[in-house]
């Protein structure tokens, strides 16, 4: 079996044949399921609402939007067209995640990863932005390393929690994909990026985040940025001397070795 763009687990890919080749026993004509979708962004609205925003999925007819107000408890999704939703029913200042799965007439695809926002619900004065920081998402490595069981797509909910536990900070939320291609970071003052155990098959962090993550911090933006595999993929396992010299100027950080050998720290 080859996988397709957006399907990053063999068992998932072995399911999506089973789905597809009982449909097309049944109609010949039965277009393939869709591929999960990139490019997930939830942001705040200067109106008070909130927007979805995903690339268009290549063979999709339709859409469906999850969203989960505590946990990982998704609700049954809403069906939209097109790769934009506005959310209606939010309650200002909760933390929601969602997750966007593409349809056409022989089903429904794989879920997107998930992502998380703040909601602020407040329409806002010309200027204000609606939201202070912003969450990347870039975890989403499915290999031999690392299972579906081990990476659910779903850790913009403990991400989330986290600066939720900032009082008042609002975020936006979007996948590492939509960075530099419809999310900008210069009107956050913090950007949180969590590349989770992304490595060098998956990019830690892709070249265009690492251009728009320099290009911010250059302007006097402020970043956290964690991750399990980042100097293992810019330093041990790069021929490109340009990457370990990102990871030491604009993160300041220096790759010293795999593994320190040591479960917790201290500082």
């Amino acid at each position: 079996l080859v996988t397709t763009p957006g399907i990053e687990s063999f068992y998932e890919a072995v399911a999506l044949g089973v789905v597809t080749g009982v449909a097309r026993y049944l109609d010949p004509g039965a277009p393939a399921l869709p591929a999960r979708p990139a490019g997930l962004a939830a942001l705040n609205q200067p109106d008070g609402t909130l927007a979805l925003t995903w690339a268009p999925v290549e063979g999709a007819t339709g859409y469906r939007v999850f969203i989960a107000s505590q946990g990982r408890a998704f609700d049954d999704g809403v069906p939209t067209p097109g790769p934009r939703y506005v959310t209606a029913g939010l309650t200002p200042g909760r933390i929601y995640s969602f997750r966007v799965a593409a349809t056409n007439r022989t089903g429904q695809g794989f879920a997107s990863q998930a992502v998380a926002a703040r909601f602020r619900g407040a329409r806002l004065v010309e200027g204000a932005a609606p939201a202070e920081a912003l969450l990347v998402l870039g975890y989403d490595r499915r290999d031999a390393w690392v299972q579906g069981q081990d990476n659910d797509l779903q850790y913009a909910v403990e991400h989330g929690d986290g600066l939720g536990a900032v009082e008042g900070l609002f975020f936006d939320g979007a996948q590492d994909e939509g960075v530099g291609d419809g999310v900008a970071l210069g009107p956050y003052a913090l950007v949180s990026v969590a590349a989770g155990k992304d490595s060098t098959a998956d990019d830690a962090l892709a070249p265009a985040l690492r251009d728009a993550l320099r290009a911010y911090l250059d302007q006097g933006g402020r970043a956290i940025v964690s991750g399990e595999e980042i100097g293992w993929d810019l330093v041990e396992r790069s021929e490109d001397p340009a990457e370990a010299a990102w990871l030491a100027e604009v993160l300041g950080a220096e790759y010293v070795a795999d593994d320190a050998d040591a479960l917790g720290m201290a500082g």
